[in-house]
């Protein structure tokens, strides 16, 4: 990149890597790797910075296998290529204050992952195909306290997923856009748990707000206009 720097980035156990705010460290791959990259690591965290500008095949800004690492204050936006902000593959890392928006290739994609994750903001993402928002593939997340909005995608414009049992609570999934079905969410051969949710405003040619393809679901204090 014309910074000097070398993509991806490699860390390896026991780091922590702490910037000085997400307004004011930017790590930008200027669109010619993935920006990190975690490969079976542990104990590591990331904290108050931004990641931007990654290409890569599954994930450009950051793509974790079997890491379970931390992150907290950082943001995760403008990672283009059709390829997601952040790809977790057999990881289960714990999020914090993280915004995930304006990804080209979706905003998070899961695959056997079972994050945690609080205090989201996961808005403006695209994909092609599946979960502009989230996509999740055989994976259990919990979500404290999110707003997934603005989103789009063909099949579930805000979440979709499959064989996945997710928790959400105090989430918000506002004006996601699904071009088929489940603009709101979408989800096949799951059963998600919805506590204190919103859906609203959200658009898709089926199942604007939820759509539920042999689902056993739990839904408490959920309003979906």
């Amino acid at each position: 990149s014309t910074t000097g720097w070398s993509f991806p980035i490699f860390l390896i156990d026991n780091i922590n890597l702490v910037g000085a705010g997400e307004d004011l460290t930017i790590i930008d791959a200027e669109l010619t790797s993935s920006v990190l990259v975690f490969y079976n690591q542990d104990n590591i965290s990331i904290s108050d910075l931004t990641i931007t500008g990654g290409a890569a095949s599954a994930a450009g800004g950051i793509n974790l296998f079997r890491s379970d690492i931390t992150m907290t204050h950082v943001t995760i936006r403008n990672n283009g290529s059709n390829t997601s902000g952040l790809h977790m593959l057999y990881s289960n890392p714990t999020l914090t204050d993280v915004t995930v928006n304006d990804n080209n290739g979706g905003g998070i994609v899961l695959i056997s992952s079972n994050p945690t994750m609080t205090n989201m903001i996961i808005s403006g993402n695209n994909s092609s195909s599946y979960g502009g928002g989230i996509q999740m593939i055989q994976s259990n997340p919990i979500l404290i306290n999110g707003t997934i909005s603005g989103n789009t995608t063909w099949r579930g414009g805000g979440i979709f997923l499959m064989e996945s049992n997710p928790t959400l609570i105090d989430v918000t999934l506002n004006d996601n856009t699904g071009s088929f079905v489940g603009g709101g969410i979408s989800a096949v051969d799951s059963s998600p748990t919805l506590m204190n949710v919103t859906i609203s405003g959200n658009s898709a040619i089926s199942g604007g707000g939820l759509h539920l393809d042999n689902c056993t679901s739990i839904l408490t204090n959920v309003t979906i206009s």
